[in-house]
């Protein structure tokens, strides 16, 4: 349980203001993290947009089908 920490947070009830303050808050934290550390966060996160990006692709196609 050392690997998290309880904090009080407020966040904004509009979507659009939520997303903003979402993405500043990750820029944060991957500013914070090393540079080995963001070049694996990079890499999993293009893998998994390149993965979503061709399911969404064989869906469509299947559907045209």
């Amino acid at each position: 349980m050392n690997e998290y920490k309880i904090v009080p947070s407020i966040e904004p009830m509009d979507k659009y203001q939520k997303a903003v303050s979402d993405l500043i808050q990750a820029k944060r934290s991957f500013d914070e993290l090393t540079d080995a550390q963001k070049n694996m966060l990079i890499r999993q996160l293009f893998s998994a947009e390149y993965i979503a990006m061709a399911e969404k692709l064989l869906n469509e196609i299947n559907r045209n089908h």
